[in-house]
């Protein structure tokens, strides 16, 4: 039996309407914002499954590093941060200890990191002992505290090392740090450098700078106690 023109016709529009509403849902998918992935950090070793060193491997670039409790880990070399992410501690008591024989975090060129709700400790370098932030690299820490780090050169907490490289720092504690320079705080020809509402106490250095060292003028301190 032969189909007239108006039913071919709406046959014809039918699969049109499927087709474009098929693109549309797709299109839609599509536009669908990725999540970036959390990994929990559930081992306070210093390597192995779940321990902090191997989240940071396997989490994705922009995801987030969580913990399940409180705990203290301390390592045994520094960490090594390669890909933009946060270090969140949360509602719980993290401390990271290095030890006194490692640097804590080093942050590769190019990377952005976040620090929050962290205590950052006992760590031992030739510089930036507890974050070292390199060239072109920016590092934002928020509500953390850094304690008893030691450098033997500059930035016994926190070193902001090199061209482009930035920080801001908010909300966060330094205390009885020391370097030879700068020791808390080494900003060194960074990019910039923003301080707020922190609160410095009893860091010392044995040649220059007891509290933050700069060596340029892209240093911003607000509301901070010294």
């Amino acid at each position: 039996m032969r189909k007239s023109n108006s039913q071919k016709n709406r046959n014809a529009s039918f699969i049109v309407r499927a087709s474009i509403a098929a693109l549309l849902l797709t299109l839609s998918l599509c536009l669908i914002p990725m999540q970036a992935s959390a990994t929990l950090v559930t081992s306070n070793s210093d390597a192995g499954a779940d321990s902090l060193r191997d989240a940071i491997t396997n989490t994705s670039a922009g995801g987030t590093i969580t913990f399940s409790g409180d705990m203290t880990i301390t390592l045994d070399s520094q960490l090594t941060v390669d890909k933009n992410m946060t270090f969140d501690g949360g509602s719980n008591n993290i401390t990271i200890s290095g030890g006194g024989i490692t640097r804590i975090f080093s942050i590769s060129s190019g990377v952005s990191a976040a620090f929050r709700n962290l205590t950052i400790s006992n760590a031992y370098s030739n510089g930036g002992s507890g974050i070292r932030v390199a060239a072109s690299a920016s590092a934002s820490v928020r509500n953390c505290t850094f304690s008893g780090n030691q450098a033997t050169g500059n930035g016994g907490a926190l070193r902001v090392n090199g061209g482009g490289s930035t920080a801001t720092i908010e909300n966060s504690t330094f205390v009885n740090n020391s370097a030879l320079r700068g020791g808390a705080i080494d900003n060194d020809w960074a990019g910039g450098m923003t301080i707020r509402n922190s609160t410095f106490v009893g860091n010392t250095a044995s040649s220059e700078a007891g509290t933050i060292r700069t060596n340029t003028s892209n240093l911003t301190i607000e509301n901070c106690t010294f």
